[in-house]
């Protein structure tokens, strides 16, 4: 059997959920992987690089609550940080402040290569858009040369720079997306229940 790490990218997911027709945030990232797996793979590590919105305490609560329940599945998380930036509105050529997610493509990066140190997997699995994470591929392939890397592209992005340099490439569709999500209640192991945030799942 082979090993395959999914290495995800969560705020380049996470906006690739909010152009979808439906509320698909409650999702199972577990699940999600094992998706694309083939008949003789199995899961090794799953890497979530997030990050925590910590000036708005309703959005990072909800966060927190995913977070958790994440880890209930064995998905590890790996937290960067968000930056306060200032941007140029293309529409109306007006300024205004926002936050940029800073570290996860660094993070992904060392994680990548220290687990092919280790030898922790076969095939390593990058779910993202980012073009930063080209060289951080093309670094692993020349370096461990055994190891597959692959890419999957969050819903609706196209991300050619990466699929070209990757060894293979799949993208997550809105049936995966609809397959894949937790139900609305989640009762953890010392039996508390955590709901699933207003809006982060279909209206039935």
């Amino acid at each position: 059997m082979q090993i395959v790490s999914f290495f995800i990218d969560g705020y380049n997911l996470y906006h690739s959920l909010k152009d979808y027709k439906k509320n698909c945030r409650w999702l199972n990232l577990k699940s999600l992987c094992e998706k694309f797996l083939k008949n003789n793979e199995v899961v090794g590590q799953i890497y979530y690089f997030t990050a925590y919105a910590t000036w708005n305490k309703n959005k990072t609560d909800k966060h927190k609550l995913y977070v958790k329940v994440l880890m209930k599945e064995g998905v590890e998380p790996v937290f960067g940080k968000l930056k306060p930036i200032t941007r140029l509105c293309q529409k109306c050529g007006q300024r205004y402040n926002t936050h940029e997610e800073k570290q996860s493509d660094v993070n992904i990066a060392m994680y990548l290569f220290e687990d092919a140190m280790k030898d922790s997997f076969d095939k390593a699995i990058i779910i993202s858009g980012d073009s930063d994470l080209v060289q951080p591929i093309k670094k692993i392939q020349s370096n461990f040369p055994t190891k597959k890397i692959g890419v999957i592209t969050p819903y609706c992005r196209s991300a050619k720079e990466l699929k070209d340099m990757a060894d293979f490439s799949s993208k997550i569709t809105a049936k995966n997306l609809e397959e894949s999500l937790f139900s609305g209640i989640i009762v953890m192991e010392d039996g508390t229940k955590i709901h699933a945030p207003a809006k982060w799942l279909p209206n039935k």
